[in-house]
């Protein structure tokens, strides 16, 4: 699969890369999504700055993203309750709407526009 990582700490972009990660394995407790739309968010430099390394287990590379949209395609055994959401992706009943996009190779660009503090008006990252 397709991923964005970083392969040790920094509180720039400078670790991130685009490029091919392995694909996820469905574990207990767990959904998994084909990711359509993934945002940028404060959180996310945090984490891969290491403020936040008390709280989180990270094992490198980390793939960063707290908020995605996209396609439920497998369920773990004990999550029942979302079958129901792989079921209608298969059958294409549940679609993702993007207004706008930017390619992974562009995503250095977009955590430095999200670290810079501006998040109201019109216009956060510029293409």
């Amino acid at each position: 699969m397709r991923a964005v990582t970083y392969d040790s700490y920094a509180s720039d972009n400078s670790r991130l890369t685009a490029g091919e990660a392995p694909d996820p394995k469905l574990g207990p407790s767990e959904v998994l999504v084909e990711v359509r739309a993934a945002g940028v968010n404060p959180v996310d430099w945090k984490v891969m700055a290491g403020g936040l390394d008390a709280m989180m287990d990270a094992v490198f590379p980390v793939i960063p993203g707290w908020d995605v949209a996209g396609v439920v395609r497998a369920v773990g055994p004990d999550t029942p309750e979302f079958a129901p959401l792989a079921a209608m992706a298969d059958r294409g009943a549940l679609r993702v709407d993007v207004a706008g996009t930017f390619s992974l190779d562009d995503v250095g660009a977009a955590f430095d526009a999200s670290r810079s503090g501006h998040t109201r008006g019109k216009l956060v990252i510029t293409p």
